[in-house]
């Protein structure tokens, strides 16, 4: 389809150009300098929106839109006239090269290169990207008007009948019935069955007819089949029940809790991978997100933002005085925290220790465990990494009323065995290690059986419910009246 674009001459005249795809940038430059003739060509250069454009460039490769607006500038150097490497690619695969100047017309590149090949009765045709160039266009066309004023290119040449070339290729394929599958086959059958009875029952006659006969006998058959495919799927059922009960029973025995205390602090030694993986097979579409997933993360973003938008300014003391606030709750409601220290081979210590310790006591009790105690590490925690100061308390580190704490080394290496070999046969499991964690919060009894850590995780938010209670069988009832009720006889 044909394309207008308009050309600003630098005496401020306007001149619009009819354009194809293959129409290049320079052939609408030329065009311009042609209307205007005090211009040359090759002393100026187009430009959009302040952008150089490539003059040796196909319209339809530019991206510029219909109707477009180019401007003339003058160019920082004039054009001359250089020479093109052209290499002609034949039909049986052959290339031939030879250089040319930039004005040199296609016929007489192919004469140069092959002249068997450019004899106008074999119907040549030079292509290139795009571009057909054929019959006495040959003799016209140059280099420079198919965009190719330097460099390299290359150009294909092909005989065909220029009239197949305006012919489309359409493939035909035989098009293959699909085989129906036994299932299809059986979904159609009580189709079929229903439908000769019902024409049996239009057509009925007092004489008996073979065709019902055999209508009969095929839903009786149809009926037996049915019968023998459902009882298949009860004992796979069977069979699947029974497998969840073989693996419910292996659960159970992997997941017995072992305790093994270790010194005064009731250490526990354990591995991370001994940790109970997760019972429920979820599918990989459980994560995916929908819609209201994304609303919803956008009301909590917005909530969050609006939160911090209206929140006061607040001034360092008054940042002391909540920091102090809560550190004073911590002590007044937790008198052991429940530290554990994770090292680069995915084994953990626990310990108990009160919540005025320090990080210095901490170190100490790891060194303990260490084969070398003389080995200088650090104790960090993360997300965002922050190593912990020796002189920082455990509730000043906000290590109450339980941590997370990460065992690291200043080379970043990874030992084989971090323990002394006396502790590698004390170990203990994760569920055994949760569990004596939750005995020691008082969360749990001694027979267990809650999740340990959902029990850690909700005695930090729920109040105590006795305390509550004291406080309501103990507040005076006449306090419950209101002011303005006056008792009869006062």
């Amino acid at each position: 389809s044909t394309k207008t674009v308009t050309v600003l001459t630098p005496n401020g005249r306007r001149h619009n150009v009819k354009v194809e795809a293959n129409t290049t940038v320079l052939k609408i430059l030329e065009l311009t300098c042609e209307k205007f003739s005090n211009f040359d060509a090759n002393d100026f250069d187009l430009i959009h929106h302040k952008k150089i454009l490539d003059l040796s460039t196909q319209f339809q490769f530019t991206g510029l839109p219909n109707n477009a607006q180019l401007e003339m500038v003058e160019a920082k150097a004039k054009r001359k006239e250089s020479d093109v490497i052209i290499m002609l690619q034949l039909e049986d695969g052959n290339r031939l090269q030879g250089t040319y100047k930039s004005s040199e017309i296609l016929k007489n590149i192919i004469e140069q290169l092959c002249p068997e090949e450019a004899k106008l009765e074999l119907n040549p045709i030079v292509i290139y990207m795009r571009t057909e160039v054929f019959g006495e266009k040959l003799e016209t066309t140059t280099l420079k008007s198919l965009g190719l004023t330097g460099g390299r290119a290359i150009l294909r040449l092909i005989h065909r009948n220029p009239e197949v070339l305006k012919i489309q290729a359409n493939v035909s394929i035989t098009i293959i019935a699909k085989e129906k599958s036994s299932e299809d086959e059986d979904d159609d059958k009580p189709y079929r069955i229903s439908k000769e009875i019902r024409i049996g029952s239009e057509q009925f006659s007092p004489q008996p007819s073979t065709s019902t006969s055999e209508t009969v006998g095929c839903s009786t058959n149809k009926t037996d089949e049915k019968m023998d495919i459902d009882e298949s799927p009860k004992k796979s059922a069977e069979e699947v029940k029974k497998r969840q009960e073989e693996i419910k029973i292996v659960e159970e025995k992997f997941t017995e809790p072992i305790t093994n205390l270790i010194g005064n602090r009731s250490a526990l030694i354990f591995s991370c991978e001994t940790a109970n993986s997760s019972k429920f097979d979820i599918p990989d579409s459980f994560y995916d997100i929908t819609v209201n997933d994304v609303r919803r993360m956008y009301a909590d973003l917005k909530s969050q933002v609006s939160n911090l938008e209206d929140a006061p300014l607040l001034t360092e003391e008054y940042r002391k005085l909540e920091e102090s606030k809560r550190i004073l709750n911590h002590l007044g409601k937790y008198k052991e925290t429940i530290i554990r220290i994770q090292f680069p081979d995915r084994y953990v210590i626990q310990g108990i220790f009160k919540p005025t310790e320090t990080i210095e006591d901490v170190k100490n009790f790891v060194k303990s465990f260490l084969v070398d105690e003389n080995l200088n590490f650090h104790l960090f925690v993360t997300p965002p990494k922050e190593i912990l100061s020796t002189l920082l308390t455990l509730v000043e580190a906000k290590c109450v009323p339980q941590a997370l704490i990460y065992f690291g080394t200043n080379d970043n290496s990874v030992q084989e065995n971090y323990f002394k070999l006396e502790f590698y046969e004390k170990l203990s499991n994760a569920s055994g290690a949760d569990l004596y964690a939750c005995k020691i919060r008082g969360i749990v009894d001694t027979a267990g059986g809650v999740d340990s850590k959902m029990n850690l995780e909700n005695s930090e938010t729920e109040p105590s419910t006795s305390e509550s209670n004291n406080k309501e069988n103990n507040s005076e009832p006449g306090a419950k009246l209101p002011k303005w009720f006056k008792p009869v006889g006062k």
